[in-house]
């Protein structure tokens, strides 16, 4: 009879482990293109994967994602987060924030928990690829019909030019979703250059032009900054001629774009540009308010609510103000960590199956980081779980356990 029981909690128990697994399946592939065009969508999916992963790990008495060498250096951030709230003026809206920064960490190890095989990869990058196709199709509409199809978002405006947002709130946050997709395209399309010609190298190519031209119609220049970044990357470990075409872009860009992108890339250097005025002004009142509470800062949403203008436009300064030094650079610990042994694992298996595809995720990574320092990339929910979720994919990449045959 106990040997009964046993069976049939047993049963129970991989009945309801197959059920979480199928919602967490959904919620993944949904979250991914709701990125572009829902906000709602994209924090019920995360609250979703977050809930399902933990009924799991209970149900299984499993806690081996402790044993993952970004484990520790997420508790500190979280710790360092959760002290730094203790010290805030500003309550509730300091909880709220906490919260969605531990929801950002548990989602972060549900997706590393979850794709453990080639196939999910295979079928993230593939939900990836047709929302980025869909978001480019999107923009380019925008721009010849002054407004987008998915969210009905009308064309801004700079220098007398028509500044592309797609569905997205603004066009920095498009600059970000580009600039991610054309390097995660470009490692693909590396991870095949046995297959010169093929219809898939082809879609491949022209979504890295049709994406390359729609991101400079953005006129964000911290994405330039940051695809400029991204393309560095390649070319130092995989091909330094993708600098020779950068330039030749460049270049070629010059002769069939607007006069205005040319004298966007000029307002890099003018320090009376308004934007460049706004954020000298707030990253001064940023570093006042780090010297009052250098180590812990002044609690989560702390700068938006006393300087009264949202953000910063540096997230690392941000971090500085509400979670002080400390909080800072535990969160950078878990980049630089996960940059610095991607590089490592990229070198040691450059001339294996999916070494490419993890270089892109390494550019993806990094030209955000770089864009951060303009931009406010961290603080949209959008952006950051998209940023999550393809660290997350890096993390499963790197670890030399995971035994995958080539993703494309």
């Amino acid at each position: 009879m106990p040997d009964k029981i046993k069976l049939r909690n047993r049963n129970l128990k991989e009945r309801a482990v197959e059920n979480i697994d199928y919602i967490l399946d959904i919620a993944v592939y949904t979250a991914i293109p709701c990125i572009v065009f829902s906000r709602a969508f994209v924090e019920m999916c995360v609250a979703v994967i977050c809930v399902s992963w933990f009924l799991k790990m209970l149900i299984l008495k499993d806690i081996s994602f402790m044993r993952n060498w970004l484990f520790w250096p997420a508790v500190l951030y979280v710790v360092m987060n959760i002290l730094s709230s203790v010290r805030s003026v500003f309550l509730v809206s300091t909880i709220r924030e906490l919260l969605s920064v531990v929801e950002y960490v548990m989602f972060f190890f549900a997706v590393i928990e979850r794709f453990k095989t080639k196939e999910k990869i295979r079928k993230a990058f593939m939900v990836f690829a047709v929302t980025f196709l869909v978001i480019i199709i999107d923009g380019y509409f925008q721009f010849c019909i002054r407004m987008d199809f998915l969210r009905l978002k009308t064309l801004g405006d700079i220098l007398g030019s028509p500044r592309v947002t797609a569905s997205f709130s603004h066009p920095n946050s498009l600059g970000a979703f580009l600039t991610a997709g054309f390097m995660l395209n470009l490692g693909v399309l590396f991870e095949r250059n046995k297959k010169i010609i093929s219809i898939t190298n082809a879609v491949l190519f022209l979504l890295l032009i049709s994406s390359f031209y729609l991101l400079i119609l953005t006129y964000s220049r911290g994405a330039w900054l940051g695809f400029a970044s991204g393309i560095l990357v390649f070319a130092l470990f995989r091909d330094w001629r993708l600098l020779l075409v950068l330039c030749v872009l460049i270049i070629v860009s010059c002769f069939i774009l607007p006069d205005s992108v040319a004298d966007r890339f000029k307002s890099f250097v003018l320090l009376n540009d308004g934007s460049v005025i706004e954020r000298i002004e707030s990253w001064k009142y940023a570093t006042q308010m780090i010297a009052k509470h250098p180590f812990l800062g002044s609690g989560l949403k702390s700068f938006s609510l006393q300087y009264g203008r949202g953000y910063t436009h540096n997230c690392y300064l941000q971090m500085a103000v509400e979670t002080g030094i400390c909080g800072v650079l535990s969160f950078l610990v878990i980049l630089f960590h996960f940059v610095i042994k991607g590089i490592i694992r990229y070198v040691k298996i450059r001339r294996e199956a999916n070494s490419s595809v993890l270089l892109g995720l390494i550019a993806c990574v990094i030209a955000f980081m770089v864009q951060s320092f303009v931009d406010n990339n961290y603080y949209s929910i959008p952006l950051a779980v998209g940023f999550w979720f393809l660290l997350g994919i890096g993390i499963r990449l790197i670890d030399e356990r995971s035994n995958f045959d080539k993703v494309e």
